[in-house]
């Protein structure tokens, strides 16, 4: 089955655009409704990239995942859309007047999309489901924030265990450091030679992060392209917010995160943990205190780096683990 996905926007009711797309294994105009006819399953999936990344991260999940959800038996329909995060990729830039680092903004632009997809339950329908969210870094600890607080029906969390941690000690010192750089104003965009030197610069950024991290061409290819132009002199210029990097004004500390766990845990949400073996090092404490907390349904370690979702010798291996969550769990 070949998936091609749909560009999207999303208008929220604050002003902010989200750019990204939808995956469907079926053609919604192909389908007729006859009263009293039982609607056909469907699994919906809100899917929310990384720190600096964009909807371009699940290009080669998403179309592997809806082929493979397609041909199992009794095989139900699937809608994933992906977006990308205010200043990421193609959505629109937070005003001035704001703050754009706060982790726990973006969850309202979670909410906002499920209406706007109209995935919620308007009508107090007994036989609901709510919608199942994956999310890659970030994007996973936006989506368990989320689910600690709003129906969610499953969670799936790529590489991530939900958000970064202060001691309680550091937190002034966030928001310290913050206001130092807010004074300065927002920064220019950022602007290289060619295309092919800005994915070279994406490929070695990864190097820089903790572990034995990497990213295929192919991933960083995909990424950059969505989320840049190419000037007039043929340089290339990125969409993204340069704000985005600035240090959040609000931390959460290892406490209010194991709450997050436990919210989530004492719900119906049901929760599928995949790390990377070559991806973010995270300590095995923390690991055990998500085990112990958060009481995910699975929890794997896959090959792959950070980018194992999408990178193309690593990508399939998820897509399996997330399939199987999703119509067996």
């Amino acid at each position: 089955m070949s998936i091609i996905p749909e560009d999207i926007v999303l208008n929220c009711e604050d002003g902010i655009r989200l750019a990204g797309q939808m995956y469907r294994n079926f053609d919604p105009s192909q389908e007729s409704s006859q009263e009293g006819q039982t609607p056909p399953r469907t699994i919906r999936i809100l899917g929310w990239h990384g720190w600096l990344d964009n909807c371009r991260t699940f290009g080669r999940l998403g179309p592997s995942l809806l082929a493979e959800l397609s041909s199992s038996p009794d095989a139900p329909r699937a809608e994933l859309v992906v977006l990308d995060f205010p200043g990421h990729g193609k959505s629109s830039h937070k005003s001035l007047d704001g703050a754009s680092t706060i982790l726990m903004d973006l969850v309202y632009y979670v909410h906002d999309a499920i209406h706007q997809l109209q995935w919620h339950n308007e009508k107090g329908d007994d036989d609901y489901v709510p919608p199942a969210l994956m999310g890659h870094s970030m994007g996973a600890a936006v989506s368990l924030l989320y689910a600690s607080a709003f129906p969610t029906s499953k969670l799936i969390l790529l590489d991530s265990l939900g958000p970064h941690t202060k001691k309680a000690a550091d937190v002034v010192k966030g928001f310290q450091k913050h206001v130092q750089q807010r004074l300065k104003g927002k920064p220019p965009s950022s602007i290289y030679p060619s295309l092919e030197n800005a994915i070279a610069t994406r490929c070695a950024t990864a190097k820089a992060f903790p572990g034995n991290q990497y990213i295929s061409e192919e991933t960083a290819t995909e990424l950059v392209t969505w989320a840049s132009s190419i000037l007039p002199d043929g340089k290339l210029q990125f969409h993204h917010d340069q704000r985005v990097k600035w240090v959040s004004m609000l931390s959460l500390t290892d406490e209010q995160v194991h709450q997050l766990y436990q919210d989530v845990a004492s719900s119906n949400t049901k929760t599928c943990l995949l790390l990377a073996k070559e991806g973010m090092p995270f300590p095995p404490p923390a690991i055990a205190k998500v085990k112990e907390f958060l009481k995910p349904t699975v929890c794997e370690t896959l090959p792959g780096s950070h980018h194992f979702h999408s990178d193309p010798d690593t990508s399939q291996g998820v897509v399996d683990r997330i399939a199987t969550f999703l119509l067996h769990a």
